[in-house]
């Protein structure tokens, strides 16, 4: 069945009924990426009111993916009622779509269920109805630069530097003011005069409005650069620690009081612009949450969150002493390419219930005893204004302190609701840091900007609202992590299944949760037509703001407003076995990541492990279940006389699923986890790299990160879309050979323990010894010769042209370029072990292997309970 990538489900079908979801123990959600570039159809974007709309629901119908026509009326799939589609009946109720009878398409054309159909809509729909474009320069989108006045010069070093080269680097049409914050002063460079200078705002206040001058790029780069070289006098010796969440809203103000965002702004006057973004690079803790623990007692090391990563390089994992492995392989730690055996020891972590990077309320109320939860509502608030202006926020923060408190499980709230990504933590002491700060800075430039989401689902179907239990914690930061049914970037608004995202980007998405009702509609009957099958789907509209190229003239720059939309058809599940059979496996990944964030933030990292691993063992015991109950079924058709139709679907073997059924080749631990399955067999791979990834991993005597470093890891993994969260758990390892011998991998998916990939490489050598090992993940990519990995004799190894390719493809993919480390020469020190999850010891001790032999028994025990 052909996936979709905009609108992806945990599963590609949904459930006939109540029972048959709660049967399979599979979450009813689906994962939304509304930008994704590669999915829309049209180039050249029509208008809005080409095409009809619901008069009951509102929904849009590009194509009869979405309705059944009659002769001058539709059957809407997402209301299950009809209405009149003649251009009289749509014009008299669309009066802000700007009708035209010339445009308007009576009869619409068949689409493949999933495609992406892209429109264009009126920039301003109450003045100026008829315009789709506005030059860029005259609608252009805002870029405040905010740094931390109370900072010491090597930070601004590497601030300065990466800002700098950003900015040399902006599209033209980008306006950009610049201010310098600390705790009571705000200093804004007026960028326009013959001269930039400074003006100083004393004591400033959040209901104050200090003029900020925004310069087009265009006329004012050379003053931009000056301004930029020249704030390092104002980030010197300022004491006090930056406020900023006043900061913020005193930003905002300033820009409701003299603008209005295209396509949100009920406002009549007021400059139109495109949308904004608020960049704070930070040093210090915000006075907010400033904190009165000694940072000490906050895990050994604090940068974070590049990649969806926390971990100091050559240490990120506790695992076994690896004397074990063939002599052949090489130690990995250890920088000397002549070692063949291992001296690594083995390391016993040990692990604290609660740490002190943990989630806990506790926790927080000892880190940030100011910290309430009338606070937190605010910063929620203040996160929703912004959305509402078309306005995102970034924070970065730029450290030398080893493990600094900086709020950031706050300040995730405020970015998010935003729609930015949230929070990263930068060590300044680190090489490199300075060109990963810029790729940073580059990837939150202003491109998309006032999002709306609408979904739709079918009748029977609707989105789960239920808030996160508070469990009476004025500090349980997990109650805000579910915003009316969505998890990840964006903020609820008054109306039903309407989210809004001040800014938005191709390589970000968000999760929605949905639940069954009692009554599926399946159908409705027609006069003069008879019984007419609804068709179940799933609809996202997605309007939004963007700067795009004018057609036919590539170097200018207009500011549109589009909306798409995908409808995705999901067709029926009458068991548990048709669910299973149509997981979207790396959907469920992101999915079950944001269940087990919630049990972190509510609970603990501990509790959330243990959730993970009942949660594997509750759906194995349910398709262990359903199995049975798809045996008997096959047992009866085949006394019936339908044993031959029986054995030519392929889904399901009995031997492969069940312990008493002869024939089979897997072992009883095997069949348990589900290896059976060709989709149920991924399940506990994948669950415990959800469990091991540096988000959720429980801290040991090896792996100290801080509370914030930690938490900025789990808000990148939040947003990533799916194919890039499953490289984040799950690394893409792969083997090539040397040269252009081969156009592609010869060994793909290979497993991310140490010992299986050493025995892969063996393998291999035997008929090609110039081997490459290709590992590629958010958080880097790693290119190096398998005699760095495996002792043999050989000549030297080359990066082919389709091994280039698929390096450039992989950098390509990631919201930020991950850094790329080449060692093809012996001499150089290579780590691979930072990328084994599957040998990494949890908080009892156990590698995967054992992990999993743990999860078969529990497995075991329920189902002789329920065979009692």
């Amino acid at each position: 069945m052909k996936n979709c990538s905009v609108v992806r489900p945990v599963c590609l079908r949904l459930p006939d009924s109540v029972d048959t979801w709660e049967d399979s123990n599979l979450p009813l959600s689906c994962v939304l990426t509304p930008l994704l570039a590669q999915h829309v159809v049209h180039d050249k974007p029509k208008p809005l009111a080409s095409i009809p709309k619901c008069l009951n629901c509102g929904a849009p119908h590009p194509s009869l993916a979405s309705h059944y026509p009659l002769y001058s009326s539709l059957i809407c799939h997402l209301c299950g009622k009809t209405c009149s589609r003649t251009f009289a009946d749509q014009s008299a109720h669309r009066g802000e779509d700007g009708m035209d009878e010339a445009i308007y398409r009576f009869q619409m054309p068949e689409n493949v269920s999933g495609e992406t159909l892209e429109f264009s809509l009126p920039i301003d729909r109450k003045n100026s109805p008829n315009t789709t474009e506005l030059n860029a320069t005259h609608c252009p989108p805002l870029w405040w630069i905010v740094i931390e006045g109370s900072s010491s010069r090597s930070y601004w070093n590497t601030v300065g530097r990466a800002l700098q080269n950003v900015v040399a680097k902006l599209p033209n049409y980008v306006h950009m003011g610049l201010a310098v914050a600390s705790e009571h002063t705000l200093s804004v460079w007026n960028l326009q005069s013959p001269v930039p200078f400074v003006r100083h705002h004393h004591n400033f206040k959040s209901n104050q409005y200090p003029e900020v001058i925004f310069a087009d790029v265009r006329t004012y780069q050379s003053h931009l650069q000056t301004a930029l070289r020249a704030m390092a006098d104002s980030v010197v010796n300022t004491e006090g620690n930056l406020p900023i969440l006043q900061t913020v809203e005193v930003l905002l103000n300033q820009l409701l009081r003299e603008g209005r965002a295209v396509g949100l702004s009920s406002s009549l006057s007021g400059r139109l612009y495109a949308g904004g973004r608020i960049l704070m690079v930070l040093n210090r803790p915000p006075k907010e949450f400033r904190a009165t623990m000694n940072p000490a007692s906050n895990g050994r090391f604090g940068g974070g969150g590049q990649g969806g990563a926390c971990f100091e390089p050559g240490s990120r994992f506790v695992t076994e002493n690896s004397s074990g492995l063939p002599s052949e392989i090489h130690n990995l730690t250890n920088s000397d390419p002549e070692m063949g055996t291992s001296d690594k020891k083995l390391v016993t972590p040990e692990y604290n219930t609660v740490g002190p990077d943990d989630f806990t309320s506790s926790n927080l109320k000892k880190k940030y005893p100011k910290v309430s939860k009338t606070l937190l509502h605010n910063i929620e608030q203040l996160g929703r204004s912004c959305a509402g202006a078309a306005l995102g926020v970034d924070v970065l923060f730029c450290t030398e302190e080893p493990s600094p408190i900086f709020g950031i499980p706050f300040l995730k709230l405020l970015c998010e609701k935003t729609g930015a990504p949230g929070p990263i933590l930068f060590d300044v002491s680190k090489n490199g840091v300075a060109t990963d700060l810029e790729q940073e800075i580059q990837a939150r430039l202003p491109t998309f900007f006032g999002g709306l989401l609408k979904v739709r689902l079918s009748p029977g179907f609707q989105i789960d609202t239920n808030p996160v239990a508070q469990n009476g914690s004025s500090l349980n930061i997990g109650s805000f992590y579910v915003d009316k049914g969505i998890m990840g970037s964006g903020a609820s608004t008054e109306q039903e299944a309407l989210w809004q995202l001040g800014v938005c980007d191709a390589k970000q998405s968000m999760t929605l949760d949905m639940e069954v009702t009692n009554k599926i509609q399946r159908s409705m009957f027609v006069d003069g037509v008879g019984e007419v099958a609804l068709k179940p789907c799933v609809q996202a509209s997605f309007e939004y703001t963007a700067v795009v190229p004018r057609r036919n003239k590539q170097d200018e720059f207009v500011t549109v407003r589009r909306l798409r939309i995908c409808t995705l058809h999901m067709p029926m599940a009458t068991s548990v076995e048709d669910l299973y059979a149509a997981i979207d496996l790396e959907a469920l990944s992101i999915v079950l990541m944001h269940k087990l964030n919630i049990s972190a933030f509510s609970e603990s990292l501990s509790e959330a492990q243990e959730i993970g691993k009942d949660w594997l063992k509750d759906v194995m015991v349910c398709a262990y279940k359903s199995a049975e109950n798809t045996h008997k079924l096959d047992q009866h058709r085949a006394k019936d006389g339908h044993g031959e139709q029986m054995q030519q679907d392929d889904l399901f073997h009995a031997s492969s699923r069940l312990l008493n059924v002869t024939g089979g080749e897997l072992t009883q631990d095997e069949i348990l986890l589900g290896q059976g399955h060709k989709n149920l067999r991924h399940i506990p791979r994948i669950v415990w790299c959800i469990l091991n990834c540096d988000a959720l991993r429980p801290s040991s005597s090896q792996y100290q990160p801080s509370l914030d470093a930690r938490c900025a890891s789990l808000s990148q993994m939040s947003t990533m879309t799916p194919s890039v969260f499953a490289r984040c758990i799950f690394p893409r390892v792969e083997l090539w050979q040397s040269g252009n011998e081969s156009n592609e991998a010869i060994e793909s998916e290979l497993g991310l323990s140490l010992e299986s990939l050493a025995l892969h490489v063996m393998e291999q050598r035997q008929i090609d010894s110039q081997l490459i090992i290709f590992v590629d993940s958010p958080h880097g990519i790693l290119v190096c010769d398998s005699r760095h990995l495996v002792s043999s004799e050989g000549s030297g190894v080359e990066i082919g042209d389709a091994l280039q390719n698929a390096i450039r493809s992989a950098i390509e993919r990631y919201r930020t370029p991950p850094r790329v480390t080449i060692a093809l020469d012996l001499s150089s020190s290579v780590d691979l072990t930072d990328y084994m999850i599957e040998d990494s010891l949890n908080e009892f001790h156990q590698n995967f292997s054992k992990w999993k032999a743990d999860v078969a028994v529990a497995i075991s025990n329920d189902l002789e309970e329920l065979s009692e």
